[in-house]
């Protein structure tokens, strides 16, 4: 590291490698999955001011886990932080960054912090007007790049094995998938529509397997290959509005994965405030298949939907079976 560190240490996308803005050390230095990130001079005394950016990105599909290790920082004074001077900043399908945490001394030590999709950054704005400037050591964290992995084996065969799906449609357990993303909004009744043209129905989803399958769909179709919208149109929805939810396609309702929390309310899903009546996949993040969202059943909000169908057995010339 150099060390005649400038009054004022400016960087720019400190992406996997040394600079004067401190280092990024990678277990593997071809593709970054793992590293070492730390301030300028950590961990002997902060410099004057220092204004700093790392990014860390990760392929397509991917996402970063990110665990702070050590922080000393300017900005607290009383034990009162008065200016968080890393912050800690995410965002989805690249659309703008949002600060998720800022951080001062001996804040948060030891935390995680886990980004939405591949790229995430750390910003530090410590200047020489910040309060307690000096006898801090900055901070230092590891980082981890990782892809969804399904908790149970997500295996097609032999189940699958004789079973054939139309041009294009994704086969598991002897049904066939696709995305669809129309060229105007629709509603989830104009999509329910659209699937049965293609002799499908909306999705439904019987166990947690089907819903990492499918979710490793959802990860290549919108965020790799950004074919589909994050949000997509299923299946369930409440006929009778009684809160009694049930699939198209007369599947019974064996599994079901509600978001947490709907950002908007705070309250669980299907949302405790304001119950709609059909469902859609809302993808907010490419590590977590939690993400259904009750949605009004004739707004024309999004384009993109899932519809399901029977594969198709193979017989070979002869064979009645």
């Amino acid at each position: 590291m150099n060390a005649n560190i400038p009054d004022m240490t400016v960087c720019d996308d400190c992406m996997a490698r040394e600079t004067s803005c401190g280092n990024i050390r990678c277990g593997l230095p071809d593709d970054y999955r793992c590293g070492l990130i730390y301030s300028p001079g950590y961990p002997t005394a902060f410099p004057p001011s220092v204004i700093c950016l790392w990014t860390i990105d990760g392929p397509p599909g991917s996402y970063v886990t990110l665990l702070l290790l050590d922080v000393d920082l300017p900005g607290n004074s009383g034990g009162v932080c008065t200016s968080r001077v890393l912050q800690i900043r995410d965002r989805f399908l690249a659309v703008r960054w949002n600060t998720i945490h800022g951080l001062c001394r001996g804040e948060d030590e030891q935390k995680l912090y886990v980004s939405s999709s591949n790229d995430m950054q750390l910003a530090m704005l410590a200047t020489s007007n910040s309060a307690e400037i000096g006898g801090t050591r900055g901070f230092m964290a590891t980082f981890n790049i990782s892809t969804f992995i399904p908790s149970r084996q997500v295996d097609k065969l032999p189940h699958d094995a004789g079973f054939i799906c139309p041009c294009g449609w994704h086969l598991f357990r002897r049904n066939c998938y696709q995305t669809f993303r129309h060229n105007v909004p629709l509603s989830w009744v104009e999509a329910d529509v659209k699937c049965r043209e293609y002799g499908a129905n909306l999705t439904s989803i019987a166990h947690l397997q089907e819903m990492e399958f499918l979710h490793v769909l959802l990860v290549t179709n919108v965020v790799v290959k950004r074919i589909a919208d994050p949000k997509l149109f299923i299946g369930l929805h409440d006929v009778i509005r009684n809160r009694t939810f049930v699939w198209t396609d007369g599947s019974p309702v064996t599994f079901t994965d509600w978001s947490l929390m709907d950002l908007r309310t705070g309250f669980p899903q299907p949302d405790g405030a304001k119950l709609n009546y059909c469902v859609a996949i809302v993808m907010k993040n490419v590590w977590g298949t939690d993400q259904w969202y009750d949605v009004p059943c004739d707004q024309q909000d999004t384009r993109s939907f899932i519809c399901k169908q029977k594969a198709e057995r193979v017989t070979r010339p002869g064979n009645n079976g």
